[in-house]
């Protein structure tokens, strides 16, 4: 370099642009003592790929009376204070959509992330600090996001072990890194706002999910329209799934039937039931009636199946209304000469 061809500092006073140069190398010359008269410059940086917020910084401070323009760069790299401090020298120009990088050394707060989300419409990449989810999704100073594109490192901390689906789904809108669920210990909702928690486990967008209580809560009358999405649920978790909200449900004879057999489910015993079959056998009819004390509205059974002492209790019994007449029956009748 010229630098090195002389023991006597160069006169770069008439310098009045720098260009082609990395933003390492610009800093380079900066720093060295072999030069005088910079400080005044206006500099255009060639980086196309990342850059470091500290050396923007750097360059700006020493180049306080000129400008340094780094918009080429892709994406600029530091803790989120240096991040955040690069952009605020209003003698630096930065590309709009530049993606900002907060270092996997450090984390970023929830007021720092709102700050470096506001410097760019690229994509912010950032570990969120221990934050509780109610300050992330506050609508006035939570997080701010636009179409979940940013990639924000979201653990959910062990003050909200026990979360909302609806909250939980809401987080997982904020960024496309997996969101750790793993201190959750028990999650609150509908069957299928639930239902579309784990799915976005099975997704890999939610991870640490398997284990949990699930307290069923909000179903509209508190009325369940499918049976099959309870179960369903229960297979989702190995904790318990509270139904006790629970004052009617709606389903196929089977899908019932595995929800009261089920051990994972709780709180069930005293539903109105309100069957959508068809066709069913009087045995399994008679087993779901044993299952509630609430009556069984068999309405749209047109076809019923089974002995006669089995028929005959369905048909006696309190808690099942609305039978159909198509009786088929299956004990086998003998006779003598």
């Amino acid at each position: 370099s010229l630098d090195a061809l002389t023991t006597v500092a160069i006169n770069a006073g008439n310098v009045t642009t720098i260009t082609s140069s990395t933003l390492d190398s610009i800093n380079t010359l900066y720093a060295s003592s072999g030069f005088s008269g910079l400080g005044d410059q206006a500099i255009t940086a060639s980086d196309t790929g990342s850059i470091a917020a500290s050396t923007i910084t750097t360059i700006a401070s020493a180049n306080s009376s000129g400008s340094l323009n780094v918009s080429a760069a892709g994406t600029i790299t530091g803790t989120a204070a240096e991040i955040i401090a690069s952009f605020a020298d209003s003698t630096v120009t930065e590309a709009a959509d530049v993606a900002l990088t907060v270092n996997n050394s450090g984390t970023a707060t929830l007021s720092q992330a709102r700050s470096i989300n506001a410097l760019t419409t690229g994509i912010v990449t950032a570990t969120l600090a221990d934050t509780r989810v109610s300050d992330l999704l506050d609508g006035s100073s939570g997080l701010t996001e636009t179409g979940g594109s940013n990639a924000y490192t979201i653990t959910i901390g062990t003050a909200d072990a026990e979360i909302t689906a609806a909250n939980l789904t809401s987080v997982n809108g904020l960024t496309t890194v997996a969101v750790d669920a793993t201190n959750v210990t028990q999650i609150t909702g509908t069957v299928a706002a639930t239902n579309t928690v784990y799915t976005a486990g099975d997704n890999s967008q939610i991870s640490g999910l398997g284990n949990e209580a699930v307290v069923i809560s909000g179903e509209s009358s508190n009325t369940l329209s499918d049976a099959s999405t309870l179960n369903t649920l229960d297979s989702n978790t190995t904790g318990t799934v509270n139904a006790g909200s629970l004052t009617t449900i709606q389903g196929a004879l089977s899908d019932l039937l595995t929800a009261y057999a089920s051990n994972g489910i709780t709180g069930l015993g005293n539903e109105a039931i309100k069957l959508t079959d068809t066709s069913v056998s009087v045995t399994d009819l008679n087993t779901l009636d044993s299952y509630t004390s609430g009556t069984i509205n068999a309405s749209t059974i047109t076809d019923i199946s089974g002995a006669v002492l089995a028929l005959t209790a369905a048909y006696s019994s309190q808690g099942i209304t609305n039978l159909g007449t198509n009786i088929v029956l299956t004990d086998t009748i003998s006779s003598t000469s």
